[in-house]
Formats: C-alpha cells, sequence, structure tokens
C-alpha cells in the first residue's frame, strides 16, 4: 500500500469562506478513510478531482476560492447574473467569471 497525504485544510477566519470549508474538510476526512482502505489508486484519484469540480457558498469565489479552469461554483447568496460562475483561466483564487 502507498502511504497518500492529503494537504492540511488551515482554519477559515471568514465567515462566508466556512461552508465550502466544512465541504473541503469532509470531502478530505471521506478520502482519507477510502484511501486508507484500499490504497493509493489512481481512479479514486480522478474521482476525487471530479468531486472538487463543483463549489458553492456565499459571496464571490474570485480572490478567495481557489480552483482549476473549468470549475462550478454556485453563489448562495447571488442575485441576475451572480449566482453561477465558471473558473476560466489560472490555477489560484482569480479567473472566475459570472455568467
Amino acid at each position: 500500500m502507498v502511504n497518500v497525504n492529503l494537504p492540511e485544510i488551515p482554519d477559515v477566519p471568514h465567515t462566508e469562506d466556512r461552508d465550502q470549508h466544512e465541504f473541503n474538510r469532509t470531502v478530505k476526512e471521506i478520502l482519507e478513510t477510502l484511501i486508507g482502505r484500499i490504497g493509493n489508486n489512481e481512479s479514486l484519484i480522478d474521482y476525487m478531482k471530479l468531486l472538487t469540480k463543483v463549489k458553492g457558498g456565499k459571496h464571490s469565489p474570485e480572490g478567495f476560492v481557489v480552483a482549476l479552469p473549468g470549475t462550478i461554483y454556485l453563489r448562495t447568496d447571488g442575485t441576475t447574473d451572480t449566482t453561477f460562475y465558471v473558473k476560466e483561466t489560472g490555477t489560484g483564487s482569480t479567473g472566475w467569471i459570472a455568467k
């Protein structure tokens, strides 16, 4: 069995980011359990990447949510034209476009 170390998820000081933070922590705990049971499996890692292609929370993700291009963000407090975002460029927290 190969040992896989998932990155630590730091505490989130901003209230608006806590929903996403809790989602990330839950996914990490599930993945640690699965990896511990079946070992490092490329299909599991690919599946993990699919799980994180949809994110959500309060406020705009621009400047706050790190993701890869193609990721979707559903904003719970958005208005017309600011509830659905797509990460179009970059790998950091910028590059989100409201659709």
